[in-house]
């Protein structure tokens, strides 16, 4: 009999692991939700890209000897030219894209230094968006996932 939670979680994470198909690669992502005046930024991702036309909150690769916090303020400034700085720190989220497993650090962040309009670089249309508007915007699976799992916990209405 498994006795806690925590226990039942680690059998499901090998039993994962030994399900994933071999070959598979794993890859470290942070990701922020920007937050001003009660909105979240969300942006519109390139027609040529990945996950072309689906909307996601800027983030990306967290490269060697990066930490996630990192990764997401150079993020960031390549994507939308935007200083921040991250605040709170989210449960991961993993997701399988393919043969891609991707591990989603994500965390609500802040301007660093004062309101600045967006300047998109690696998107279409960027917007600021309340909780509830989320729910009109169509995410990458991963992404979904988090905004799924931030409604059940409540943790928008805790960081607003």
């Amino acid at each position: 009999m498994i006795g806690s939670l925590s226990e039942a979680a680690s059998i499901l994470r090998v039993w994962f692991e030994r399900l994933r198909p071999r070959g598979t690669v794993h890859v470290n992502m942070a990701s922020g939700l920007l937050v001003h005046k009660g909105r979240i930024f969300i942006q519109k991702r390139l027609p040529d890209d990945v996950w072309a036309g689906l909307w996601e909150f800027p983030g990306g690769v967290i490269e060697k000897g990066e930490t996630p916090e990192q990764a997401l303020r150079r993020e960031f400034v390549e994507e939308v030219a935007l200083e921040i700085r991250p605040v709170r720190e989210m449960k991961p989220v993993s997701h399988v894209y393919g043969r891609h497993l991707v591990t989603l650090h994500c965390f609500f962040c802040v301007y660093e230094n004062g309101f600045v309009e967006p300047e998109l670089k690696e998107a279409v249309e960027g917007e600021f968006v309340t909780p509830g508007e989320l729910l009109k915007y169509e995410f990458p699976a991963g992404h979904a996932r988090l905004l799924r799992r931030m409604r059940r916990n409540c943790d928008f209405q805790a960081f607003l």
